[in-house]
């Protein structure tokens, strides 16, 4: 065997035998880790407060939410902030029932509000507004011209009988 094709034997053995455990070897493994916070008790009700004017423009609100800690409950106010970038909009957190306990989801941003998004609730009410909406102006449109037309009628009456009018 010439001195090349041994080198070629030699490098084609090698590439197997770095291939083959290769490709039995397991994809190396992913882990995520989360952090959550449920608690057996439900949060207060929330205040009713009169949200503060905005000190600066191209503010939006995030409002205040029940926080949970060594104490239990403690109120988080609400406050104007920046969002991270044009046409963002903040979701604010929330504690949800299930399983027997109450979970934080925590707030974020967006390009949407995620309630309306993702919530069955949320798309209903966000279809109810917008129908409501649409027969408000439907039929505010519609009384009006019914209005215009009577009066337009009644306003101004043509004399078909031919007669000219007399003096009392």
């Amino acid at each position: 065997m010439s001195r090349l094709s041994r080198f070629v034997t030699l490098g084609a053995a090698a590439l197997l035998l770095i291939a083959v455990p290769a490709l039995g070897a397991p994809a190396p493994a992913s882990a995520q880790f989360a952090v959550g916070l449920s608690v057996n008790i439900g949060p207060p009700v929330l205040p009713i407060y009169v949200q503060p004017p905005a000190p600066a423009p191209n503010l939006i609100w995030t409002p205040g939410y029940w926080g949970w800690g060594p104490a239990g409950y403690y109120w988080v106010p609400g406050t104007w902030v920046a969002a991270p970038q044009p046409g963002y909009l903040w979701t604010p957190g929330y504690w949800g029932y299930g399983g027997g306990f109450y979970a934080w989801h925590p707030g974020y941003w967006g390009m949407h509000v995620g309630f309306y998004d993702r919530n069955p609730v949320g798309r209903l009410v966000t279809r109810i507004t917008s129908d409501v909406d649409a027969l408000n102006e439907m039929f505010t449109s519609g009384v009006l011209a019914i209005f215009e037309d009577v009066f337009s009628l009644t306003a101004h009456r043509p004399d078909t009988t031919g007669r000219r009018p007399t003096a009392n």
